[in-house]
């Protein structure tokens, strides 16, 4: 194999490594964001009595239902590779039903 064939190998294999690696990094950054949201809508979702967990409810909800001021929800939304109106749409379903996640129903 030529000189050539080698060193064109030796960048097949380097961009491969280097795809490979920032795949992962863009999934770890948008599993972070989506977390952000899980969290907002835990905490939107939350029955505690403490009043740190009041606040925060408050704080979550407004953040995630405020239609008029969600600039940084919308970025959240697209930093975790997510359709903003599909989200939303899903969160106020979540919230409708308690965000229970299953048919608590026993056949």
């Amino acid at each position: 194999m030529s000189t050539f064939h080698n060193m064109h190998n030796n960048c097949a294999v380097e961009i491969n490594d280097t795809q490979s690696f920032l795949n992962k990094e863009i999934y770890a950054y948008r599993s972070i964001w989506r977390a952000v949201i899980t969290q907002a809508l835990m905490d939107a979702s939350s029955n505690s009595k403490k009043i740190f967990a009041k606040k925060q409810k408050i704080v979550a909800l407004k953040w995630l239902l405020d239609e008029k001021n969600n600039d940084e929800f919308k970025a959240v939304c697209h930093l975790a590779d997510l359709d903003y109106e599909k989200i939303l749409k899903q969160v106020k379903m979540a919230l409708k039903r308690g965000c229970r996640w299953r048919n608590n129903k026993i056949a």
